[in-house]
């Protein structure tokens, strides 16, 4: 049986041609949560019913635009527009708008804007029935059929679905391009509005008011004044929430947008939105590529508006800071960070044609003969600037670093030693004051990242051509270093547990409680360890640990997200998977073993080059991936200290901001863009405003939650975008990854997709997670080996599984889904294979 009505709730992707661009765009969005105005889509089989019922196939278009609109309706498709029309107004006389869907419209290459017809303020099913097939009828309208001809790779004219909506009494109405359509610029959004409906504006009646809004900061510049001829501006609230929609709206969408929009008393809704068609993009002329490869390892989950409000400008200067400190140019007008689905993924296009343009390999490449050798001679002195930049850069990080730590913790004292105040104005200067922090330590964080990975890369490069054996491998000589703080964590802990451990009745209070306890059960926790003379000294120790270490967190860029401190549950987690093996190694233990097997591949290296140059660039070469492998983490444990002091700060604004009565509760906060926070300190929101933003947004993050995000998506150049999935396992027993540190294990296996809700692993169990960060360290040290769907050679669970010991293999697509728990398996750290021996 034919679908003739499809509500915006049940479309799916596979409905697209059905409803067409419209109304699947529409679908999307009230899908995701935004402020949609409740509707359906008429499909495009209704109108071929329509058509085959009357005989109308085969007509001229002008005796078809009549025929469509007089012929009667089919009692089948009458009676499926009667129902949703019934159920989306009660069956009252309420005003809808019509509006034609073509697969056409709002597509890649033209958006065939007004080119059918738009009925508005149509009430009572006699109209609604008319007003669908006037829509219909527009297919062949003169204007669409000559647009049309010019699309080449145009579809049938005789395709269009209907969209229903209940109409928008506005107040004021518009559009917002979330990029100048004019010159693609990428650092303003561009609004109109008019009062009333937004249809006298579409069709050039008034003259609107225009303004450009900063993409940061939301503050709008018109662009002329009042000059008396219907230029009136709206609210500012207006504009700043309109900007806001249309930022979340393309980075939903992923790609520019053009929003048409509506304000009906003091809500915003959402009618269109479209990608921007006669964009000269950056990137023009081939695709963009966005990744979520080692990205996701650090900020694996859906991201809070304020987060990445915070997160969004911070990554971004932090990389082109780096760029301008290797004098490599740093496009301004194009982000290295985006988020889609709401999840955060990396402009590898944009970042390998800023880094490629340098490497002696790529020069001339698109050259032959002596055209090839002339460009390479003619590059010799920049490379060369470059390589003194770089050999600067080696060594100025590490004292950067050292100055950075220093700030970080006279920052912590000046802190401590003040009171918190009351008054949001003066914690929202404490905000400030933190985000000041954070950008220095991401701009060093990701400086020193990128050096570490050239680094490894030409020791791994030397160890390839030089090395004795085939055997031995670069990860060797990076495990067992000393200083590396995140690795501290976990050894910290595992000499808790060797005390507890040692202390049996200190054991048994620890064993005795859930692995996930709330904070209540926490405080019996602590009230069972008092009771005894041990039990103190073990909690005196274990608040130490906390002072020291609970900054970090599960999800350690969500702001959103509880610290260990605040929230030491996982701690307690991770305690009790140590105390469960027969034997508890302390962490000296493990470090004399790791530097062994480091001690010994460096001596057989060294065995094998003996003194000459090759010596010295390998000692060199050595050195330096040793130190940067350490200073990476390092920074990433500095930073991730000062964001968790950046969180404080948040908090005790919310806190604030809900004794005044201008927030419903601190979590809300998170919902907010950082602009909008500083707006609701100011008194520029209402907290009907608020509510109202929140409300939008936490349905948002509910949908982004329920989506299973690509592993990669590909941009075309006129801005719309396709996911690109990962090549699933096959169904062999095999499954291939990264081998990221050596060794061979066998052993059951446990799938954690999230520590906060099951951290239980068992001694000796092989950790399959889809990504880690370094909260996920002291898994490491129960696990007998570790496998995960993204992660690099650099990335935290490839570092801290070198460090422990514990063999590792990344970047296994669909892991976590191939494998259930219980399987025996053998992870080879070395080969990159994980092998399912069982089921």
């Amino acid at each position: 049986m034919l679908t003739y009505v499809l509500p915006f709730e049940t479309i799916a992707e596979s409905d697209r041609p059905r409803v067409g661009g419209k109304g699947y765009t529409l679908a999307r969005l009230t899908q995701a949560g935004f402020p949609v105005p409740p509707g359906f889509c008429l499909t495009q089989e209704a109108l071929h019913r329509h058509l085959t019922a009357n005989e109308l196939q085969g007509a001229t278009p002008e005796s078809l635009r009549r025929a469509v609109v007089e012929a009667p309706l089919p009692d089948d498709v009458h009676d499926a527009l009667w129902r949703a029309w019934k159920q989306l107004t009660g069956g009252k006389e309420m005003p809808l708008a019509v509006r034609s869907s073509s697969p056409m419209e709002d597509g890649q290459r033209a958006s065939f804007a007004g080119q059918y017809d738009t009925l508005l303020n149509v009430q009572g099913m006699d109209s609604l029935v008319r007003a669908v097939k006037m829509c219909w009828a527009s297919l062949w309208a003169d204007r669409a059929l000559a647009y049309h001809a010019r699309q080449a790779d145009a579809p049938s004219a005789q395709a269009m679905g209907v969209v229903v909506q209940v109409m928008v009494q506005a107040g004021w109405a518009g559009v917002a391009f979330t990029l100048d359509p004019t010159d693609g610029k990428g650092h303003c959004l561009v609004i109109e509005a008019v009062p009333g409906l937004g249809e006298a504006l579409v069709s050039g009646q008034v003259r609107p008011y225009r303004c450009r809004v900063d993409r940061r900061t939301l503050r709008a510049a018109p662009d002329a004044p009042d000059d008396g001829r219907g230029g009136r501006s709206p609210p500012d609230d207006v504009i700043r929430r309109v900007a806001d929609l249309a930022l979340r709206v393309e980075a939903a969408q992923g790609t520019p947008q053009d929003v048409e929009w509506a304000w009906e008393g003091d809500r915003l809704y959402l009618l269109q939105a479209r990608p921007i068609t006669t964009l000269d993009s950056p990137s023009a002329g081939r695709a963009v590529r966005w990744t979520r490869e080692n990205v996701g390892e650090v900020v694996p989950e859906v991201v809070t508006p304020l987060t990445w409000s915070v997160m969004e400008p911070m990554g971004n200067q932090g990389v082109r800071a780096f760029l301008r400190r290797m004098g490599l140019p740093a496009p301004p007008e194009v982000a290295l960070f985006g988020r889609f689905y709401g999840r955060v993924y990396l402009n590898e296009t944009r970042l390998h044609q800023v880094f490629h343009a340098f490497y002696p390999s790529e020069i001339g490449r698109e050259a032959t003969g002596l055209g090839r050798w002339l460009r390479r001679l003619r590059a010799v002195p920049r490379l060369m600037a470059l390589a003194l930049r770089a050999g600067w850069t080696l060594v100025a990080l590490p004292i950067e670093l050292n100055r950075f730590v220093r700030r970080l913790y006279r920052e912590l004292e000046v802190e401590a030693q003040e009171d918190t105040p009351t008054d949001p104005a003066l914690l929202l200067g404490r905000v400030d004051r933190w985000q000041q922090v954070c950008h220095e330590g991401m701009e060093i964080h990701l400086a020193v990242t990128v050096m570490a990975g050239l680094t490894y890369a030409w020791l791994e490069k030397l160890v390839t051509a030089w090395r004795p054996t085939p055997t031995l491998s670069v990860a060797s000589l990076m495990t067992g270093l000393d200083g590396m703080e995140s690795a501290e964590v976990g050894l910290a802990l595992r000499d808790l547990a060797c005390w507890a451990a040692a202390a049996p009745k200190v054991r048994d209070i620890l064993l005795a409680h859930p692995p996930e306890p709330t904070a209540p059960l926490w405080g019996e926790v602590a009230g069972a360890l008092q009771k005894t003379a041990t039990g103190q000294m073990f909690w005196a120790r274990l608040k130490t640990f906390l002072e020291q270490h609970g900054h970090n967190s599960l999800h350690e860029f969500e702001l959103a997200f509880p610290r260990w401190c605040e929230s030491p549950g996982y701690v307690l987690a991770a305690l009790q998977n140590h105390l469960r093996a027969d034997q508890v190694v302390g962490s000296d233990e493990v470090l004399r073993s790791q530097r062994a097997v480091r001690r010994e591949a460096e001596r057989e290296m060294r065995g094998a080059l003996r003194w000459g140059l090759r010596r010295l660039l390998f000692e060199l070469s050595l050195r330096l991936a040793q130190s940067y492998s350490t200073y990476r983490e390092n920074a990433k444990y500095y930073f991730v200290k000062a964001y968790s002091q950046l969180r404080q700060a948040y908090l005790a604004l919310a806190d604030a901001l809900v004794a005044k009565g201008m927030l419903d509760e601190p979590a809300d906060l998170f919902f907010l863009t950082h602009s909008q926070v500083c707006a609701l300190t100011e008194g520029g929101m209402s907290l009907a405003e608020v509510r109202t933003c929140v409300g939008e947004r936490r349905a948002a993050q509910s949908y982004y939650q329920s989506v299973e995000p690509p592993s990669a998506i590909e941009q075309s150049p006129d801005g719309r975008h396709r996911a690109v999935l990962a090549d699933l396992p096959s169904p062999s027993v095999t499954l291939k990854g990264l081998g990221a540190s050596p060794g061979r294990v066998t052993g059951r296996a446990r799938v954690v997709l999230d520590p906060s809700r099951s951290a239980r692993l068992e001694p000796g169990e092989i950790l399959i997670a889809p990504a880690t960060n370094p909260a996920w360290s002291p898994l490491f040290l129960t696990a007998g080996a570790l496998v995960t769907e993204i992660g690099g050679l650099l990335s935290h669970a490839a570092i801290v599984a070198r460090e422990y010991g514990v063999p590792a293999v990344l970047n296994v697509p669909g892991v976590t889904a191939r494998i259930r728990n219980g399987q025996l398996v053998t992870v080879d750290g070395e080969l990159g294979i994980v092998q399912v021996l069982e089921g």
